[in-house]
């Protein structure tokens, strides 16, 4: 075979092979379009169910939300009704504590009304009577010695007047005696008065303490409302409630103790942990309590001298009506005791 025919054969090659490719590609677009033309359909079709999906479920969606905002607005109401709650106790409280107070000035004021005068008489009445007394030997002495002198011999003369003069030697000495007495006594009254302006001063501290714990919380419960007006008000076709005024709250707790700092000049007081015992009945225990009273109890133990409410105060940083009813507790379980103002073990 000659080089032409190579040329020839060669040629039809390539020609063969452009249009097996040529018949290839055309194939090829062919498919290509029937498969756009197909997935355009299924992409209406698609659309089509999605849309009618849609339809359905858009209602179920509207209840739902509507349901959502009910649920929201009522919660918002529970809300509101239990912040109103807690600023009604705090205000009961705060009365509460005012009138409590006011009759503690009261009491304490008609007290030292009653014991002063009664103190006094009775420290006049023990001097007359001594003095009585020592007037009444005296002249008896006296009387003896008038009816014995004639019938006595000089020396007994002499016993007889060294006797008297004893007896007025042994006279003065009791009078001076009397006169330091009554020193000392007007000592003690002074001191027993000083320690009772420093209890009634504890006891104003306490008051002032707790006035600013519920200045604290009624601080706390003032932010919450503000919040939860913030709250409502964002919420559409929903008016702001208005929030109460706190100023005679604030006052009531930024206010002086005046009657009680007036009582403090005048009266021998009681002890405030009394008090502070019976304001503790009134509050529940909280589950943290019955860890404290063990607390408590080895503290007791470890303090055989005795230790008062205001060192309990201090060491377990418990407000006072608290600890007081965990004492009152304690004592009714027979695993602690008072005597005078100081708290043991048993």
């Amino acid at each position: 075979m000659g080089w032409g025919d190579e040329t020839r054969n060669l040629t039809q090659d390539i020609i063969d092979s452009h249009k097996a490719r040529k018949g290839a590609s055309e194939q090829m677009q062919a498919d290509t379009r029937n498969f756009l033309i197909q997935t355009e359909a299924e992409l209406r079709e698609m659309s089509a169910r999605l849309k009618a999906d849609l339809a359905k479920v858009k209602p179920a969606l509207a209840g739902e939300e509507v349901e959502r905002t009910g649920q929201a607005r009522a919660d918002l109401k529970q809300r509101q009704a239990e912040v109103k709650g807690i600023i009604n106790q705090v205000t009961k409280l705060l009365s509460e504590l005012d009138t409590a107070r006011e009759e503690m000035s009261v009491r304490l004021k008609e007290d030292l009304a009653k014991v002063k005068p009664e103190l006094a008489q009775a420290e006049v009445e023990r001097v007359r009577q001594m003095g009585d007394e020592l007037r009444e030997m005296v002249t008896r002495i006296h009387a003896i010695l008038e009816r014995v002198r004639p019938n006595l011999s000089q020396a007994e003369s002499e016993r007889a007047g060294q006797t008297a003069a004893e007896l007025k030697e042994m006279s003065t000495r009791l009078k001076a005696d009397l006169a330091k007495v009554k020193p000392a006594l007007a000592g003690e009254e002074t001191d027993r008065v000083k320690q009772a302006q420093v209890m009634i001063k504890e006891r104003v501290a306490a008051v002032n303490e707790l006035l600013g714990e519920v200045k604290a919380e009624r601080g706390k419960a003032a932010a919450a409302w503000l919040e939860l007006v913030n709250v409502m008000g964002a919420e559409p076709r929903m008016a702001a409630l208005p929030v109460a005024e706190p100023a005679k709250e604030e006052a009531l707790a930024e206010a002086e103790p005046v009657e009680i700092a007036k009582a403090e000049t005048e009266a021998s007081g009681a002890p405030d942990e009394e008090e502070a015992v019976a304001e503790g009945e009134s509050v529940e225990r909280a589950p943290g309590m019955i860890d404290l009273s063990d607390h408590v109890i080895a503290y007791l133990a470890d303090h055989p001298d005795g230790t008062r409410m205001t060192g309990l105060e201090e060491e377990f940083g418990v407000a006072r009506i608290q600890i007081a009813k965990l004492l009152k507790e304690l004592m009714g379980e027979n695993k602690a005791e008072k005597r005078d103002m100081l708290y043991f073990a048993i």
